[in-house]
């Protein structure tokens, strides 16, 4: 093909390989070691504890206040609030709401 016209077609090397590094490791975050009191030593707890046995909750899981509605399931009954006062689901209005 290359006749005395025409230069010889170029020749090229072979591409470099590419080499890759190996994957990193996978790493895991450590644990955070429990938080202790400083005063007691005690390890602190990783959850809310549970409200006492009886206790009427709200669905969000807090504790209801004075002059929140109350579902009717609930009327007539008592519970405690964040306070530890005694509240009970009365008929205010002509809706149930928490009361002292």
């Amino acid at each position: 093909m290359g006749g005395p016209d025409r230069p010889a077609a170029p020749t090229t090397a072979p591409a470099p390989q590419r080499t890759t590094a190996p994957p990193a490791p996978a790493t895991r975050k450590p644990t955070p070691a429990p938080t202790t009191h400083p005063a007691t030593g005690d390890t602190a707890p990783t959850t809310a504890p549970a409200p006492p046995a009886g206790v009427i909750m709200a669905p969000s899981g807090n504790y209801y206040r004075a002059g929140e509605f109350c579902p009717e399931a609930d009327a007539g009954l008592s519970t405690i609030d964040a306070q530890h006062r005694t509240i009970t689901c009365k008929l205010i209005s002509g809706r149930d709401h928490w009361d002292y």
